[in-house]
């Protein structure tokens, strides 16, 4: 990703060209259908998604050590003593974190997301140095430049059915993007990403037409590559579990986009409701998601 950078940096061509090139770089089989008015990912046979994306390793590495040096014992902790909570604040040496495990997803996933602005700072660092704002600029409409809006580990050992879901509502289209990106490798055999080869841009509409579960693709997460979307693209976790229930499968992501706000109400459709409990704001500034506002007002305590 940074030579991708670099070189959006130093092209002595025009505009046009320079994104050209670098959405070659991002994935060379995505491209923009004017017709559908959405980007298309010819391998994929899905739209608005780009598959192993390059990322910095030093940056993801980063990310690991503080899962791996500051949460997971944490949650291990918590998973034994929840007593059928979903919602945890876990105070640590490398930030404050937000943990929620939503109900209905047929599976243990968990969310644990940035929980104060030290924190989100922090992972907007890495977030930066991974090069996502330089890469996607072409992508995302925006005035100056493009916002983080949350950051957080997903965590899973097992799932025993499939959630087919869009991240965003139709309107969104690329105003708003998810990265989700493995901060090691694991067994791809199973336990994987599965998606809807739709053609075309897909919404609640089309969720009796999704292909039946044999006949659904697969994309194999690996370590260094990340897969990025925004609306109108079908996906769930694949059917299977971790090598071990005692080991997680741990994924970093971020929610990025445009920094204007009269974009904002549908994007928070998705990620201003109860993913979090802060977000970051198209203006820049920190806020409460709906989940937040409501812990705030009807349970100060909840921690």
């Amino acid at each position: 990703m940074g030579r991708l950078c670099r070189l959006r940096a130093r092209a002595p061509w025009s505009a046009r060209c320079a994104m050209c090139i670098v959405m070659r770089m991002l994935d060379p089989d995505v491209s923009w259908d004017p017709e559908l008015g959405s980007y298309v990912n010819a391998r994929l046979g899905a739209c608005n998604v780009w598959a192993n994306v390059p990322i910095d390793l030093a940056a993801l590495t980063e990310a690991q050590d503080i899962f791996d040096s500051s949460l997971q014992e944490p949650l291990v902790e918590l998973s034994s003593t929840a007593s059928g909570r979903r919602r945890h604040a876990l105070r640590t040496g490398a930030g404050n974190f937000f943990v929620m495990r939503p109900p209905g997803w047929g599976s243990d996933i968990c969310w644990i997301s940035c929980d104060d602005e030290e924190t989100m700072g922090r992972f907007e660092r890495i977030f930066r140095d991974m090069g996502l704002p330089q890469a996607f600029a072409p992508v995302v409409g925006h005035s100056n430049q493009l916002r983080m809006y949350s950051a957080f580990y997903v965590v899973r050992t097992k799932c025993s059915k499939l959630k087919m879901h869009c991240d965003y509502v139709r309107e969104v289209g690329t105003d708003a993007l998810t990265l989700i990106t493995p901060i090691r490798d694991y067994d791809p055999s199973h336990f994987q990403l599965n998606y809807a080869r739709t053609g075309r841009p897909a919404d609640l509409s089309d969720l009796d037409h999704l292909p039946s579960r044999a006949s659904l693709e697969r994309y194999i997460y690996r370590r260094g590559r990340a897969v990025v979307f925004g609306s109108g693209f079908w996906h769930s976790t694949e059917v299977g579990g971790s090598a071990s229930m005692d080991v997680p499968n741990v994924y970093l992501c971020f929610t990025f986009g445009t920094d204007r706000p009269d974009k904002w109400e549908a994007i928070a459709a998705t990620i201003g409701t109860y993913q979090s409990r802060m977000i970051r704001l198209p203006n820049g500034s920190l806020g409460l998601t709906e989940l937040g506002e409501y812990l705030q007002e009807n349970e100060p305590d909840w921690t």
